[in-house]
């Protein structure tokens, strides 16, 4: 029996990931949309009293400076509203990951194949994008539209009961619309349809391209494309064939919610022919034809929100099946007793070698077979406490750790003595101050690397820092040209991969700051936190954004200047950086108090 559909509130609750600034973000961008009002009711007012004279002009020019800063107020509490939402946003990706990333360590080894691996890959990229864009625009697009109409409704009652009944009856009329035709589209399973010829796509495609070498060494190029071909005309023809159904409908509704405010000028000028000088009236009138338009883009964004809703239940239901699926562990022996296998600390009898085959679907001869396990570093440890200190620049951590590995020298794969040599530069350059000697160690590892490799990059990143600390700008601009063509050629889907793009251009940004390129500097770093969104990387998210801030500070106002830096400073403490995040929390007490 297949469990019931999960929300993504029960999403959010399995992670444990705290709501305060979800909802005093939501809070501020509803506070936004009732200011928004504002300039339209102040409109209305304006034009009545240049109607009646019963006030002088100049004093009407108040009325103006209300609205201006009514948008400007609502501007600022959208936006900071709109930081609250993205922080709590990346928040739960990154409790997401962690949770999605340590329960899939558990699982058997047969499940990471064809199906499942694919949609894994999905989960971790485009679902996650889903999640955190529900929390970032979605929701808060909802909060606000939803406070926007109700508020509309109420001045709209209060003024007169009739219109704004005419003004729901015609919203109704277009809501009536668009929901007959989202009921006969998942009645005929046209939602489901969508979804399974997609997958169909995706499968193809990934069949193609792992069929690839085949196709090059036997060239049945015209077989191997079938099914790919067949799966894209099959959608063609299911897209032509919804969107026409789709459009007379879709179109109506269009027409309806756009034009709620013509559907009053029939009834509108009839009561103006009897009544003709009555003020009242006109005032009614002339208040729906202003207030009414008003009531149509927010009614379109409840339609988007419907339809994205949609597709956010099956990117829920994809990470819980993720989640759900049984450990490796689990009707075999403790998963304790799987992580002290895995360290070494503990050597299972035959019995339970025999159960954990079955259920992993390999041979015993797995658990002792050295090309399997001659695949494992030996550093794996020492490279993950490496990144930790890199990015929070502990030197000092990074040296003691480095005195402990290089006995091992001798025992290590080449790559892995690459790896030791790499941080043994740095070590060199920031804790003995052996600048030079570091510097000409790095250049004479690139002589001897493919350049295709990542260890490359990695090793051409740590010399545009040396430059940068150096003063070099000559040397720095020579070194980012030489790999700035080899960025274009990063899978963004690995992780490593995508984490190396983000330190060198993070390393550019830099340099634009300190060589006072600013509007460059500005454009390459937004360019780059964009990038880090797109595939919700949170990498060096708060170096970007105190660089933005760093940049920004002489060039923006001191409002967006102060955004920056106090959200570099939550992602800086969201990381487990205190040391970044107490000194950034210090610098805004002491610079930025007043603003």
């Amino acid at each position: 029996m297949k469990d019931k559909k999960k929300s993504i509130e029960e999403l959010a609750s399995l992670c444990g990931t705290k709501k305060g600034s979800l909802i005093a973000g939501n809070i501020l961008i509803a506070m936004g949309a009732i200011l928004n009002i504002l300039p339209v009711l102040l409109t209305y007012k304006i034009i009545v009293r240049l109607m009646t004279k019963k006030e002088p002009r100049g004093n009407l020019m108040f009325y103006a400076l209300y609205g201006i800063l009514a948008v400007f107020v609502a501007y600022l509490f959208t936006y900071i509203g709109s930081i609250f939402c993205h922080t709590f946003s990346y928040r739960i990706i990154a409790d997401l990951k962690k949770k999605i990333v340590s329960h899939i360590a558990t699982l058997p080894l047969g499940y990471f194949t064809g199906e499942h691996k694919a949609k894994l890959k999905q989960v971790l990229s485009s679902d996650m994008n889903q999640i955190e864009g529900y929390y970032a625009h979605q929701l808060p697009s909802l909060v606000s539209t939803l406070v926007l109409i109700l508020s509309l409704l109420f001045f709209m009652f209060r003024m007169n009961v009739v219109f704004a009944l005419l003004t729901l009856t015609a919203i109704a009329v277009g809501l009536i619309i668009q929901v007959s035709i989202m009921v006969k589209i998942v009645k005929a399973g046209g939602l489901a349809e969508n979804f399974k010829i997609l997958d169909r796509i995706n499968s193809a495609t990934n069949e193609y391209v792992k069929g690839m070498p085949e196709v090059k060494i036997f060239g049945n190029s015209t077989s191997s494309f079938q099914n790919y071909e067949n799966a894209v005309n099959q959608y063609r023809q299911f897209t032509e064939t919804m969107t026409a159904r789709i459009r007379p409908g879709f179109v109506a509704f269009r027409v309806v919610i756009l034009s709620v405010a013509t559907f009053l000028v029939p009834v509108g000028i009839l009561l103006l022919t009897k009544k003709p000088n009555d003020m009242a009236t006109i005032r009614i009138v002339l208040f729906f034809w202003i207030v009414a338009p008003a009531m149509s883009v927010p009614c379109l964004k409840l339609r988007d929100f419907a339809e994205g809703m949609n597709l956010l239940e099956d990117v829920v239901q994809r990470v819980w099946d993720v989640l759900v699926e049984k450990e490796l562990a689990e009707g075999v022996c403790e998963q304790g007793q799987i992580s002290r296998m895995e360290k070494g600390k503990y050597m299972p009898g035959s019995d339970l070698l025999y159960s954990l085959s079955k259920k992993m679907n390999v041979t015993m001869n797995y658990f002792f077979d050295d090309s399997v396990l001659g695949e494992t570093s030996k550093l794996v440890q020492f490279k993950e406490l490496v990144e930790s200190f890199l990015v929070k620049r502990e030197y000092d951590s990074l040296k003691y750790l480095y005195s402990l590995e290089i006995d091992k020298w001798h025992r290590l794969s080449l790559s892995d003595q690459n790896y030791l040599e790499w941080i043994g530069a740095i070590v060199s350059f920031h804790c003995d101050n052996k600048r030079e000697e570091a510097i000409k160690k790095l250049e004479q590892m690139l002589v001897r690397l493919n350049k295709d490799e990542l260890m490359y990059l990695r090793i051409s990143n740590t010399l545009l820092n040396f430059f940068l600390e150096e003063k070099n700008n000559d040397e720095f601009e020579k070194c980012y040209q030489a790999i700035i063509s080899k960025l274009q050629n990063i899978d963004f889907t690995h992780t490593i991969e995508l984490k190396i793009y983000i330190k060198i251009r993070y390393n550019f940004c830099r340099y634009l700051w300190k060589s006072s390129q600013i509007e460059k500097g500005i454009e390459e770093t937004l360019d780059v936190i964009e990038k880090c969104n797109e595939y919700s990387c949170s990498y060096l998210l708060a170096d970007l954004y105190c660089i933005l801030a760093n940049i920004s500070e002489d060039f923006s106002s001191q409002s967006i200047v102060k955004q920056y830096f106090t959200l570099s400073q939550v992602l800086y403490k969201l990381s487990g950086n205190e040391k970044m995040a107490l000194t950034l929390e210090k610098y805004l007490r002491d610079n930025f108090q007043k603003v």
